[in-house]
């Protein structure tokens, strides 16, 4: 995923860690986010200089938002429907979707009640057609 200021994250496993790392040219990886905790995918851009990705333990089941320019975390959102799959942001950043229990759902990135969208079905996520 690349960032607004033309690095790009990649997820790695540093001292049998999962960590989310910025890469830029002509520089080693480094963790994207200041904190001791596991940073994994599935992760996204929110709004200007803001992440939203998987954050603690296996199952990933929590996410959290970070400021990319100084790796600080803002908030943290247990939506509480499962492991998550994927995750997306709305243009403005005000909303979260994302993937889990076999369910699309929506939640603002400002924490609150996640609101199911549709059941999906297969692998990715994706409903089938016409349903």
């Amino acid at each position: 995923m690349a960032l607004t200021d033309g690095r790009a994250v990649v997820p790695a496993e540093v001292s049998g860690r999962k960590r989310l790392m910025a890469v830029e040219r002509g520089q080693d990886p480094v963790p994207l986010i200041n904190t001791p905790e596991e940073t994994a995918a599935p992760d996204t851009v929110v709004a200007g200089n803001r992440i939203a990705f998987a954050i603690g333990p296996e199952p990933h089941e929590t996410i959290a938002i970070a400021d990319t320019s100084n790796g600080c975390i803002s908030g943290r959102i247990s939506p509480g429907k499962g492991i998550l799959q994927s995750l997306a942001a709305s243009p403005d950043g005000g909303t979260l979707y994302f993937t889990a229990g076999g369910s699309v759902w929506s939640i603002p990135s400002a924490g609150g009640e996640a609101s199911k969208i549709c059941t999906v079905t297969g692998w990715w996520g994706i409903p089938r057609a016409g349903r």
